[in-house]
């Protein structure tokens, strides 16, 4: 059936004449249709492709080699993509949080709106959603759905489908997916591994960061093995929009059972736009290696913030200048008074 159909479409680009014409309920939209010589019959070709509209799966962008590589229906011209996914930490752990980010390309010569983005993991029950007002032609939009892995979770490969649908008439949507495949790691605190000796982080995972004070996330790191061990601590993920200060510093080590308490402070840049952005806490002792991705609410800066900074370092030096004038004005005073009274000696 399906080379039938090629072979149609090929005697029809190929042989029948092409002939534009102007719809005559929208005189502003022109389109093209295939006619049959000497005969009353046509096909509609609205995007002049000479490939039919009844044919065409991708009837309003020229398209006449018919390229469908995902094999969904709808030709890879009017296709929107799931360009790329990146799950952060590469290593999900039971009861952590983690962050799939989606790349969204429009390859469509018209904005495409109302378009849902989910992340779905079947073999863990868990989804998220996010809502894309619009995706321009061309453009190619990231967007980030946050998942919290359930405590005990199975350890073992699922996998994390992104899906997009777009929908582009009432009651009918087109649907695109991609999946990758992560890992679920233990936290060590599920009961059905007793035997299992780990290294445990509690932290609290989501804060509002001020813009003038930043924000604070407090820690604590316990050794639930039988001999002592050097963690090393790192932050990642804040190159692009903000700073770190670790407390008491990158390097704890703790004695067999043993706990120790800390705090991560964060800041962003200035003029940082109000967004949300994760990072990803690392805890890492020989093979033993924490992963956990934080979240970061970046409050807005107030518009006269650095207006005010500004002003007060202006006032200060004018303040400076006055004192300086007066001081030159008493010297000068004095200097003129000491002259008169050496002449009058005279």
């Amino acid at each position: 059936m399906r080379i039938l159909t090629t072979l149609v479409l090929a005697i029809l680009i190929l042989a029948l004449p092409v002939q534009a014409i102007i719809y005559a309920d929208d005189p502003g939209f022109r389109g093209c249709v295939i006619k049959w010589s000497n005969e009353p019959g046509q096909f509609d070709d609205i995007d002049c492709d000479r490939v039919p509209d009844v044919f065409d799966n991708c009837p309003l962008t020229p398209n006449p080699a018919q390229v469908d590589v995902d094999e969904n229906g709808i030709g890879d011209y009017c296709d929107l993509i799931i360009d790329a996914i990146r799950v952060e930490p590469e290593s999900p752990m039971q009861g952590r949080s983690m962050v799939v980010s989606m790349w969204l390309l429009n390859n469509r010569p018209y904005p495409m709106r109302n378009v849902i983005a989910k992340v779905e993991v079947p073999h863990l029950g868990i989804a998220g959603v996010e809502e894309v007002y619009e995706i321009k032609p061309g453009e190619r939009r990231k967007e980030e759905v946050v998942l919290r892995v359930p405590e005990c979770a199975p350890t073992r490969f699922v996998d994390v489908v992104a899906i997009v649908e777009y929908p582009f008439a009432p009651g009918q949507a087109e649907i695109f997916s991609q999946n990758v495949k992560v890992p679920i790691v233990s936290s060590g605190l599920c009961s059905q591994e007793p035997g299992i000796d780990k290294t445990i982080v509690d932290i609290l995972e989501i804060q509002d960061v001020d813009p003038v004070t930043g924000a604070t996330y407090p820690f604590s790191i316990t050794n639930a093995e039988r001999e002592s061990k050097a963690y090393i601590l790192s932050v990642s993920g804040m190159e692009n929009w903000g700073w770190v200060e670790m407390l008491p510093g990158s390097v704890i080590i703790l004695g067999p059972g043993e706990s120790k308490e800390g705090e991560i402070r964060v800041w962003a840049f200035p003029g940082q736009p109000e967004a949300s952005y994760s990072f990803t806490f690392t805890v890492n002792a020989r093979n033993d290696i924490k992963q956990v991705v934080l979240l970061a609410d970046v409050e807005e800066s107030p518009q006269n913030y650095q207006v005010t900074s500004g002003g007060q370092i202006m006032f200060g030096l004018l303040i400076f200048l006055v004192i300086l004038l007066f001081l030159s004005l008493v010297l000068m005073f004095l200097n003129k008074s000491h002259k008169r009274k050496i002449k009058k000696r005279r």
